[in-house]
């Protein structure tokens, strides 16, 4: 599809994105968009790929490891800050 409209910027920076693109694009008002801008000038405007954080739950658990808290993570977070910084 080729798609070709024009569009004003707005004293605030910003743009309204013509009805026939947004649903060439699937978007809906408060929904993400991307913005590349390429080395040639080009802008590339895109759905932004989203990630529903539920889908993340247990991507880190390890089987034989048993959970950690966040001051666990913490206080092993500065301990090895701790051992990078020491002198060799």
């Amino acid at each position: 599809m080729n798609i070709s409209t024009l569009t004003a910027l707005t004293a605030n920076g910003q743009i309204t994105l013509p009805k026939e693109i947004q649903e060439y694009l699937f978007v809906s008002p408060g929904d993400p968009i991307e913005l590349v801008v390429g080395t040639d000038g080009r802008v590339v405007l895109r759905r932004a790929k989203t990630i529903d954080v539920r889908d993340l739950r247990g991507i880190l658990k390890r089987d034989g490891y048993p959970p950690v808290s966040l001051e666990e993570m913490r206080e092993a977070i500065i301990r090895g800050a701790n051992r990078e910084a020491e002198p060799v």
